[in-house]
C-alpha cells in the first residue's frame, strides 16, 4: 500500500545519502512498495527544485533579518536565523505563487486557501505589554 497524504501518493524519493540511507528509512520504503534513488556526492544540480526552494528560503530569511536589524538595532542578532527561516517558510506556503494564482498549500492539498492579511505580522518588531498591572509595576502574586 502506497503512502497517501492529502490525496497525493508518494511513489518515489530522490534524496541524498544522509539520513535517507538509514536502514529504518530504507525498510519503510520497501514496506510501502516505494522506490528511492540517491544524488551523487556534491551533485546538488540533480535536485534543482529542492535547491531552488532552499535558496528562496535563505534569501527571504536574510531579508527578514536585515529588515528587523535595521528596525530594532542591538536586539535582533544572527542567532535568530532559525526563526527568520521559519517565518520565511510560513510566508511562502500560503501566498499565491504560480500563474494561476494558487499557493503551494492549495496545490498540495487540492483545497482552495485564501490567506488573510490579518494572519501576517512583521517579524522581529518590538512588542510591548499593555497590561495595567504590568504598567503599574504590580507583579503577579499568584
Amino acid at each position: 500500500m502506497l503512502l497517501k497524504h492529502n490525496d497525493n501518493t508518494i511513489n518515489h524519493y530522490h534524496a541524498d545519502n544522509g539520513r535517507f540511507s538509514d536502514n529504518a528509512f530504507m525498510n519503510d520504503v520497501k514496506q510501502q512498495h516505494q522506490s528511492i534513488s540517491f544524488c551523487g556526492v556534491n551533485s546538488h544540480f540533480q535536485n534543482g527544485i529542492a535547491e531552488k526552494r532552499i535558496r528562496d528560503l535563505q534569501e527571504r530569511a536574510r531579508t527578514i533579518l536585515i529588515h528587523a536589524q535595521n528596525r530594532w538595532k542591538g536586539v535582533i542578532h544572527v542567532s535568530l536565523w532559525p526563526y527568520g527561516l521559519n517565518e520565511a517558510n510560513n510566508v511562502i506556503i500560503p501566498l499565491p505563487s504560480d500563474s494561476r494564482g494558487t499557493s503551494m498549500i492549495e496545490r498540495f492539498t487540492g483545497v482552495p486557501v485564501l490567506p488573510s492579511l490579518r494572519e501576517f505580522y512583521v517579524w522581529g518588531c518590538p512588542v510591548f505589554a499593555l497590561h495595567n498591572d504590568l504598567q503599574n509595576g504590580i507583579a503577579d502574586q499568584g
